[in-house]
């Protein structure tokens, strides 16, 4: 059992849930730090845009990152996870369209969607591909990276093996298994961090994906000048419907 200290998942900002419902209603989303925004630095002619000032600075794209409420609110529009935190914060699926679980708690299988599209990115030398099993269990198994130093390292050490715990049995099918049994684990899912990253994105930016992310999420990058403006542009492949 890892010593880490128990954390409870930020929730995700108020605004959240209407953005990724209704995309196609902020054709632009606008974060910045309070004062930080200089319209004249933004298009003239944006329909649907969204602003909002921000309390404290986006210091990363990168969910693995995602240890503050602005780097939170950011992330949650740029990728999915495997759950994620419906209205009322009730926990529901995202990626995973169902999901099984062994009596004992130490095997948890995963039935993902298999038409969700990452952004369009030169990543993927333009050919658009959707996310796979492979690229859940790559996004889970980087947290646990001793190189990478992430903020999330913490939601899966003692408790998944990444040698042996993400078992990818075709392209929609996942299966993590645990250490330990650990009643909490499902929930954790739900967390920023345990978001889905494309691994062409991370293998072509290397330290530069926190300023280049490639999710699949119902907004992309634009523009970002650090400590002034998030400029976030609608994801026009995203997979969700308001109906989903």
């Amino acid at each position: 059992m890892s010593d880490a200290p128990i954390a409870r998942p930020l929730p995700a900002p108020w605004y959240s849930g209407f953005l990724r419902m209704f995309p196609a209603m902020a054709a632009l989303l606008v974060l910045s730090a309070c004062g930080g925004e200089n319209s004249s630095d933004t298009p003239a002619q944006a329909p649907n845009r969204f602003r909002l000032n921000l309390s404290a600075e986006v210091s990363s794209l990168d969910p693995a990152f995602a240890d503050n409420q602005a780097n939170t609110w950011a992330v949650v529009q740029l990728y999915n996870g495997l759950r994620r935190r419906g209205d009322g914060l009730r926990l529901e699926g995202d990626l995973a369209k169902s999901w099984t679980s062994t009596e004992d708690g130490l095997s948890h299988t995963f039935m993902l969607r298999t038409d969700v599209p990452f952004h369009d990115d030169p990543c993927f030398a333009g050919q658009p591909r959707n996310m796979t099993a492979d690229d859940v269990a790559f996004s889970l198994r980087r947290l646990l990276d001793p190189a990478l130093g992430a903020d999330g390292f913490w939601v899966f050490n003692g408790i998944v093996d990444p040698e042996s715990g993400f078992v990818v049995h075709n392209d929609s099918t996942l299966e993590i298994r645990l250490m330990q049994p650990f009643q909490p684990f499902l929930s954790r899912l739900a967390m920023p961090y345990c978001s889905v990253v494309a691994p062409e994105a991370v293998a072509q930016y290397g330290d530069g994906f926190r300023n280049h992310p490639v999710g699949t999420g119902p907004f992309r990058l634009m523009d970002w000048k650090e400590g002034e403006r998030l400029l976030l542009q609608r994801h026009e492949g995203y997979s969700r419907t308001d109906d989903q």
